[in-house]
């Protein structure tokens, strides 16, 4: 059945796309699925990752000190994960990896899951069999706009969900200059760049434990992570982002009404909107 869904899938979207004449994508993760798995010409590809808001990187030390009091983690290390709880989020691999940590580290930690989803009791009953009731935490939904303060209140973000397309909750725990340790993954990968905003892992939980175990105990490679998470943030600003967009689609539209392209880098953005709206 799988197979069958995934061959109509491949087939819709080969139809779908002989009516476009460009393909903007989140990572080049998808560019490789559009062109390798449903014979798009790459040419016609461009990744477009969605931007991330100024207000991502303003973290509030006051908050994140706060949240740490709330969790009991003033004195011990804090990680997070940001996601729906749910099976293809591949949380009870995180779990079995916080175990073998716990065992390993012999110390006290704290992990938060954010989120909420059809998963949650089940994965709660999880966390207390595999004798995690202390330390693992599932908060609920937690507003948007408080988010980055609980980014940035951790000392790491961990995922290892493998169905990303775009990985927005990685680049908003960068701009809080948390590193990432996560699965090897689509989506994933396009992202965290092993050694210097986190690590990438493969689905092996003594790996993925001994990574955590890694990061918390080198201050010095902690703090360069943390480094490079916020630079890798700041190539995704939205604003960075928008300009980029309206680059692409000027091109497009040159390249396929024969209109020559007048873009420049200092340019009037509200004349390139203007240009764009005129063109429908």
């Amino acid at each position: 059945i799988v197979k069958t869904t995934e061959k109509l899938i491949v087939g819709y979207l080969k139809r779908f796309f002989k009516s476009c004449s460009h393909i903007f994508v989140p990572t080049i993760g998808m560019t490789d699925y559009l062109t390798e798995s449903c014979g798009y010409a790459k040419d016609n590809v461009s990744v477009l990752p969605t931007g991330i808001s100024n207000n991502s990187f303003l973290v509030d030390a006051d908050n994140c000190k706060s949240i740490r009091q709330t969790y009991g983690a003033e004195e011990c290390p804090m990680f997070i994960s940001v996601s729906r709880i749910a099976k293809e989020k591949n949380i009870s691999f995180l779990l079995h990896s916080l175990k073998r940590f716990k065992d390993s580290y012999q110390k006290p930690f704290r992990m938060l899951f954010v989120g909420d989803g059809p998963n949650k009791k089940e994965l709660e009953l999880l966390a207390a069999k595999l004798g995690l009731s202390e330390e693992v935490v599932f908060t609920g939904k937690i507003e948007n706009k408080k988010l980055k303060d609980y980014y940035g209140a951790s000392d790491a973000f961990i995922f290892a969900s493998k169905s990303e397309t775009q990985g927005i909750v990685l680049l908003e725990a960068f701009a809080a200059k948390t590193p990432v340790i996560g699965v090897e993954a689509s989506g994933v990968s396009d992202l965290v760049s092993d050694g210097r905003n986190g690590f990438l892992v493969p689905e092996d939980e003594d790996i993925f434990a001994e990574k955590i175990k890694i990061l918390i105990t080198d201050s010095l490679l902690c703090d360069s992570l943390k480094k490079g998470a916020f630079q890798s943030a700041s190539t995704f600003d939205e604003s960075n982002i928008a300009k980029e967009a309206l680059y692409q689609y000027n091109n497009v539209v040159a390249q396929n009404y024969s209109i020559l392209s007048n873009y420049e880098e200092g340019q009037k953005s509200g004349e390139q909107v203007s240009y764009l709206n005129s063109r429908g």
